[in-house]
């Protein structure tokens, strides 16, 4: 397999500033499986990208349509050969849609740091006992954005529109939200399969025990400290992972460090 060293990307809960790309690509489900299905392991991610040009496997009519998703997708899922090479295991071993949504979600909120924080601010709606939000509700939300300088630029209100519209898709597509015009806050099922998945991922990122389970990135599963240990319990059992926790003091290890060769462990659950 080509071997690439990990690309670098601003963190979603870094210091850079809100973009509108959400505008140019939402949740792209079927066109992410496409792309995975379609991906060669041996090559890199720029003659994968060249084939996909190519061959037109998404069907669209615009070139530069097509560049917007690569783009996009490259951020999302093909900074790092290991991340793409699970993904792409997972997707063709017809792994459940209720395990791989939720696993593309995730990397797309690391990608986008508006997707990642809106998604916080729903589970401080739903932390109150709020189970719904509106379309002027997600707007008021943005137009906070906007004026505390949060995005790269002033948005004008069009783009503000347009960016609570493809937002608030993006969500209910990946199963965080749903319902039609107004919203519901979904109730949310992460399997332990796409659990351990992403807790690998956090581990190889330099969080091993009570960082693990304390990392801020549970929170776009609306999950707290107390629900992720019993996630490690559940997959410590199903024999996902090692789970020892003696007060402050947890360790936390994996059949492998490699997410491509734990894709395949995953596989075979």
């Amino acid at each position: 397999m080509s071997t690439t060293k990990k690309t670098n990307r601003i963190s979603s809960i870094g210091h850079s500033r809100y973009t509108s790309k959400i505008i140019k690509a939402t949740a792209l489900l079927d066109d992410t499986k496409t792309l995975l299905e379609f991906w060669d392991e041996g090559a890199s991610v720029g003659e994968n990208f060249s084939r996909i040009r190519e061959r037109n496997i998404f069907g669209k009519s615009s070139r530069s349509r097509i560049e917007d998703e690569l783009k996009i997708f490259h951020q999302r899922y093909f900074f790092d050969l290991d991340v793409a090479s699970a993904l792409a295991c997972l997707v063709k071993n017809n792994v459940a849609n209720e395990i791989l949504h939720p696993i593309l979600f995730y990397f797309s909120a690391k990608a986008d740091r508006l997707l990642y924080d809106t998604t916080r601010i729903l589970e401080t709606y739903a932390m109150r006992g709020q189970k719904s939000i509106t379309v002027d509700e997600m707007k008021r939300e943005i137009h906070k954005f906007v004026d505390e300088g949060k995005t790269t630029t002033r948005w004008s209100e069009n783009t503000i529109i347009e960016v609570t519209r493809h937002l608030m898709a993006t969500l209910r597509d990946f199963g965080i939200l749903e319902g039609g015009v107004n919203k519901k806050i979904a109730p949310f099922y992460l399997p332990n399969q796409a659990f351990a998945f992403i807790a690998l991922y956090l581990y190889n990122e330099g969080n091993p025990g009570e960082k693990l389970v304390n990392h801020p990135d549970w929170s776009l599963f609306f999950l707290n400290s107390r629900l992720v240990e019993r996630f490690f319990l559940e997959c410590h059992q199903e024999g996902l992972l090692n789970y020892h926790g003696a007060g402050s003091v947890i360790r936390i290890d994996f059949p492998t460090k490699s997410l491509r060769e734990y894709a395949d462990v995953l596989t075979r659950k």
